[in-house]
């Protein structure tokens, strides 16, 4: 099942963040190989945020991938 993971490239001066649809299952192979990439817990979009619903947002995201695993 592909997930939302956060890959961190360092340039000369600044950091630069970018996120993908990826398999979890790779995220040990990529991180020996020195790369800066985690998995995402929760993507909340900034609506959700400003009409006070961070938390159930949250909430039901957790349950689907938990629905999701099985």
């Amino acid at each position: 099942m592909k997930r939302s993971i956060s890959l961190v490239v360092q340039g000369r001066e600044r950091q630069w963040g970018f996120t993908f649809q990826g398999d979890p299952r790779h995220l040990p192979e990529w991180q020996a190989d020195g790369l800066d990439v985690s998995l995402c817990s929760n993507e909340i979009p900034a609506w959700a945020v400003r009409l006070g619903l961070l938390r159930p947002w949250i909430a039901v995201q957790d349950l689907f991938l938990r629905l999701r695993r099985g």
